[in-house]
């Protein structure tokens, strides 16, 4: 497989199965892969990571809540989040098969 065959493939997996599957991907190719593609699996294992703490985080404080008005935002904001990885994701798919390089937003560096 190719760079940006790699690169589309941990950004759907990314989508598939949370950031498991870029971990595989990431660990399976990490020492060979050129700088390019490393951007990509470092981007989506990150990202995915960052998305599911933060999904977590948003409904534990949801059920702490209990039932108010601000437990719904809260729980409308984590649904929030895992539409705009799957789209974010989407993209960076799409930016990988064209062979550039793609960056998500708020995205804290966890490994490298």
């Amino acid at each position: 497989m190719n760079e940006r065959g790699t690169a589309v493939l941990t950004h759907v997996l990314g989508i598939l199965t949370l950031f498991v599957g870029p971990l595989v991907v990431y660990l399976a190719f990490r020492k060979k892969a050129g700088p390019w593609l490393r951007d990509h699996l470092d981007e989506s294992v990150n990202y995915n990571i960052l998305a599911l703490i933060a999904f977590v985080a948003l409904i534990i404080i949801a059920v702490l809540l209990g039932s108010s008005a601000f437990s719904l935002w809260v729980a409308l904001l984590a649904v929030f989040i895992v539409v705009a990885k799957v789209v974010l994701e989407v993209v960076a798919a799409i930016k990988a098969g064209r062979g550039k390089p793609f960056h998500f937003p708020l995205d804290i560096k966890m490994i490298r």
